[in-house]
């Protein structure tokens, strides 16, 4: 018996079954020098079924035969089936590109998150579990209904292989969403699995052989970026000139406006803006990329938003003035204070780092929003001490200066 393999050198032998081109069988008579040659060829390409699929050109992994149907998902994106062998379909994508290839199936038919890919990445295959469109969101992850995932580059095109659970192909009677996307140089995944010139999902007919594309959620880059800016405008200078206004303003401004000293009315209503500007920030985050995100940022977002609003009612219920009340009262809003602040912080490095995984190409991006937070954070710790020591000053002065005495002229 014999096989080979036209392109691959190494790895098409290596795989479990080996990946070849040709492989046949004849019966040798060494004495005579003669030969029965196989009575079977095996290597003879599957007849175009009578479906809307093409005939496929490619060899199945094990045999010589070529996936019965191929189609099109894209103007660079093809993929290959065969029939239903004990529970288990052989299905195969290829594209002309010498980077990574995805193809998987999503929970969402129109959103690429989240869901279960097969993807190249250098020269193996994974299976990998997206729960977001950050290297921090996909992971490679055992699966019973995908398996044995191969890849190599053929004829100038990276094909994916694997087999999948038929039934995960029937989906509801109609077919089942395939996802897919591609980068067409970096073999790297999932490092910069954002960074894809195609993506898309179509739904497949595997029985009739058709496909119906299917609009998936695109990188909003204009929302991306209105997104980070208004959040460190927000957090990097909205949000601390309010808080220099009410601990320094009472030293300029003596003047009351319903009985509450007007730095604090002034300091109350920019909170009041600030955390309904961030509401709609994160609403806009939430509708326009939210499978973008890892957990963390979300989560992080969720808890500044809860512990802010907490803070602005809790400033309408301020005790009395010289009560004990008042002074834990203080302490505690001054606590949840900087604890927003802080998790604000943090959350606007996290989004400027989340954009660097998502959107490799958007550097000046990235970098004019992490001067702009520079900027702010620096403006407002060199404001806040120096008003501090100013108030301090200010009331030292008053509590250590003596009036002259008097000088009484008796004539």
């Amino acid at each position: 018996m014999f096989s080979f393999h036209t392109h691959n050198e190494r790895d098409a032998f290596l795989t479990d079954p080996p990946i070849h081109d040709s492989f046949g069988a004849a019966r040798l008579n060494f004495a005579t020098g003669s030969g029965v040659p196989p009575q079977n060829s095996p290597q003879t390409p599957a007849t175009t079924p009578s479906t809307g699929c093409s005939t496929s050109t490619l060899l199945m992994i094990g045999s010589g035969t070529s996936y019965s149907c191929m189609l099109k998902l894209s103007n660079a994106v093809s993929l290959h089936w065969d029939k239903d062998v004990n529970g288990m379909t052989a299905v195969a994508a290829s594209a002309p590109v010498s980077g990574w290839l995805s193809v998987g199936f999503p929970v969402n038919p129109t959103s690429m998150v989240p869901s279960t890919v097969v993807s190249s990445s250098l020269e193996s295959a994974s299976i990998y579990s997206v729960q977001s469109t950050s290297a921090s969101g996909i992971t490679v992850t055992p699966s019973t209904e995908i398996t044995s995932p191969v890849t190599e580059m053929l004829n100038g095109e990276r094909v994916i292989r694997f087999n999948v659970q038929t039934s995960l192909l029937q989906g509801s009677g109609n077919g089942a969403a395939v996802i897919y996307g591609y980068h067409p140089t970096d073999a790297r995944f999932p490092v910069n699995s954002a960074t894809h010139t195609e993506r898309g999902s179509s739904n497949v007919n595997f029985v009739s052989g058709t496909a119906v594309s299917l609009s998936v959620g695109s990188h909003d880059v204009d929302a991306v970026r209105v997104h980070g800016t208004g959040m460190i405008a927000i957090w990097s200078y909205w949000v601390p000139l309010a808080v220099v206004i009410k601990a320094i303003g009472p030293i300029f401004c003596s003047t009351s406006v319903a009985g509450y000293p007007l730095p604090f009315v002034v300091h109350t209503l920019m909170m009041i803006i600030a955390m309904g500007v961030t509401t709609l920030l994160f609403a806009l985050a939430v509708n326009k990329f939210d499978g973008d995100v890892g957990y963390s940022h979300k989560g992080i977002g969720i808890a500044i938003l809860v512990i802010g609003w907490t803070q602005v009612v809790g400033g309408f219920l301020k005790p009395e003035n010289g009560t004990n009340q008042r002074k834990y009262w203080g302490w505690g809003h001054i606590l949840i204070g900087v604890t927003i602040f802080v998790l604000a912080v943090l959350q606007m490095i996290f989004g400027i780092q989340l954009l660097k995984e998502l959107y490799a190409n958007e550097s000046s991006m990235r970098d004019s929003m992490m001067i702009a937070l520079f900027i702010g954070l620096v403006l407002f710790v060199s404001v806040y001490i120096v008003g501090k020591v100013y108030v301090m000053m200010t009331k030292e002065k008053k509590t250590t200066t003596f009036d002259k005495p008097v000088e009484l002229n008796i004539i």
